[in-house]
């Protein structure tokens, strides 16, 4: 994948892990974003050399988490976020041919591979804690991805703003590669001030745009559901 489109990709994905953990610490204030990050790797075992993530503390561990439905359900969305918002930047903003489960998948060469294996881990935890319900199995791992993927596809107005907010950063880290050397490893880390800035500015456009209500939406869905 050429460079300034797979670091578009990966800010795509890791702004759509953001969105959700904003909302998620809106409610729940004893936890914070201690970093966001993008990383580019020249070798790697797939096209995408950029990869990122973000860093919430303190950690949560997954039997601290389901004891939390709010958390849990708000984890769901999070983790599926990123490979959602990836998936509709290849395949609308760029009329790419992938569909969600060329990134939220099992193989090591998914960028979603993470992100898919933790989603079956709390899946599992849930139904280790609440017993197997069929209906929030199918609506979990069948129905949920699909909800979510539409009503974002939706919402040309956050599209919009979001593709501009990211035109911008993608300016400002393939600036400060290149001025690095155009190494053959690179961190970005957004810490500090930028960080506080970033996480306002993403906050502001889904408040603007009802992405916001749109995310605690599902949230009082998943919840609903899960314990039914």
């Amino acid at each position: 994948m050429e460079f300034i489109t797979d670091l578009q990709r990966i800010l795509w994905h890791e702004l759509g892990h953001l969105c959700v953990d904003l909302l998620d610490l809106e409610e729940d204030s004893n936890y914070d974003i201690d970093d966001f990050w993008v990383s580019y790797h020249k070798i790697a075992i797939s096209d995408h050399k950029w990869g990122g993530g973000v860093k919430m503390i303190p950690s949560l561990k997954w039997a601290v988490l389901i004891e939390n439905n709010d958390k849990t359900s708000f984890a769901l969305l999070g983790i599926i976020s990123g490979c959602i918002f990836q998936t509709i930047f290849l395949k609308h903003l760029l009329q790419g041919e992938v569909v969600f489960e060329d990134c939220f998948c099992l193989q090591k060469n998914c960028a979603g591979q993470g992100d898919s294996s933790s989603f079956y881990t709390l899946t599992s935890e849930i139904r280790r804690k609440n017993g197997r319900k069929e209906d929030f199995i199918k609506f979990s791992e069948i129905e949920l991805s699909k909800m979510y993927y539409k009503l974002v596809l939706e919402n040309s107005h956050f599209l919009e703003l979001m593709n501009q907010m990211i035109l911008k950063y993608t300016d400002l880290i393939s600036t400060a590669y290149h001025q690095s050397g155009s190494k053959d490893e690179f961190h970005y880390h957004f810490k500090g001030a930028e960080l506080e800035s970033l996480k306002e500015e993403v906050y502001q456009i889904m408040s603007a745009t009802s992405l916001r209500d749109t995310i605690v939406g599902l949230k009082e869905k998943i919840k609903e559901i899960m314990t039914a």
